[in-house]
């Protein structure tokens, strides 16, 4: 059973659940405490070696408990939503307990991730489906369907998907004043969780001493975005040459992450040189292996999250499906999408000055 959407403008509510806010600067040593975790029975069926979806989703059937399969992207806002109810909420997880909830991405499995269960086709996201011990669809749904907007919503139609009854529509929806009121009640909950989450987080991963002097620093990079629109975050290339407004570019290209399908980085040469990460909308970024050279003696450097990025006459275009939650742990293995040479002008306006002293 494919379950009716939800109003455009319930589901416009939904997308603006998980505002965050963040304070501060943080130089770590260890992986921080706000860091997402995963409740027990929600897990990512990655790719692993040469195992196909299949041999993965066979697997996970023969475990024996319930499956409930949901088709996401990391770009997907209604599936954060999910996502933070099944991770955070008491009584989501508690109504979730008795099933194993598959997140599967859709962008890591082109093409088999659509043909995995007979008869679903995940082209609106997030699409939740329980189904049988053979892996034949019993109910599907959309995510939106199941109330994201109240956890009490959401934890009913998560026992009735396990049971596999057909969905209540969400007693909200026929009240926008309900709506609304929950909306800014989450709202207002998710800003003063977010109050712990610095934007910007650093931790040293490896030393390398320069022929000439000085030491070029690998890093780990945590950035945290309070802001509802998408920002870049930049970062000196050389800490000795730190960063300008309006810098002298020679070259500048776009780089894609190899261990993810769309992640990339922006890449600038020349007066001083440095790197612009993009960071979604209430978003976070976590990349490991970005590097940077200290001058001898050198400790501090300065990031700045950037209301706006200018090559020549234009805005930098972000692409459109940026991860809200990006993880690259090897950012040193890089592929090179374009680059452009010389370009009239380059200049950056400030949101927020990061300066962050490395250890």
């Amino acid at each position: 059973m494919t379950m009716r959407l939800p109003s455009p403008s319930i589901r416009q509510v939904a997308q603006k659940l998980l505002a965050l806010a963040a304070l501060s600067v943080i130089v770590a040593s260890s992986p921080p405490a706000w860091a997402n975790k995963h409740a027990g029975n929600v897990h990512w069926v990655h790719r692993a070696g040469a195992a196909t979806l299949e041999s993965l989703w066979k697997a996970e059937l023969a475990r024996g408990k319930p499956v409930i399969a949901v088709f996401t992207a990391d770009w997907c806002t209604p599936c954060k939503a999910l996502k933070a109810l099944l991770d955070e909420d008491p009584k989501v997880k508690a109504a979730a307990a008795p099933a194993r909830f598959l997140f599967i991405d859709v962008d890591e499995w082109r093409g088999p991730a659509q043909s995995l269960i007979p008869g679903v086709n995940a082209q609106q996201l997030p699409t939740v489906v329980r189904v049988d011990a053979l892996g034949k669809a019993l109910v599907t749904c959309f995510g939106t369907d199941l109330g994201l907007l109240s956890a009490e919503s959401t934890a009913t139609n998560i026992k009735r998907l396990i049971a596999g009854q057909s969905l209540e529509r969400p007693a909200y929806e026929k009240d926008p004043n309900t709506s609304r009121d929950l909306a800014v009640a989450d709202n207002a909950r998710q800003i003063a969780k977010a109050k712990a989450r610095p934007p910007v987080g650093v931790q040293v991963l490896k030393k390398t001493a320069l022929a000439g002097g000085g030491t070029r620093v690998s890093l780990r990079l945590q950035l945290s975005n309070a802001n509802g629109a998408r920002r870049f975050v930049v970062m000196p290339k050389n800490a000795g040459k730190p960063l300008s407004l309006a810098p002298t570019v020679s070259l500048w290209r776009e780089l894609r992450f190899t261990e993810h399908v769309r992640a990339t980085v922006l890449e600038f040469e020349g007066e001083p040189a440095f790197w612009a990460i993009p960071v979604a909308g209430f978003g976070s970024a976590d990349i490991s292996g970005l590097e940077i050279d200290l001058p001898p003696r050198q400790k501090t450097i300065e990031l700045w999250t950037l209301a706006s990025l200018t090559v020549g006459t234009a805005p930098v275009q972000f692409q459109k499906k940026l991860p809200y939650a990006l993880e690259i742990a090897r950012g040193g293995e890089r592929t090179v999408l374009w680059s452009a040479s010389s370009p009239p002008k380059t200049s950056l306006v400030i949101a927020e000055r990061h300066p962050v002293t490395l250890p």
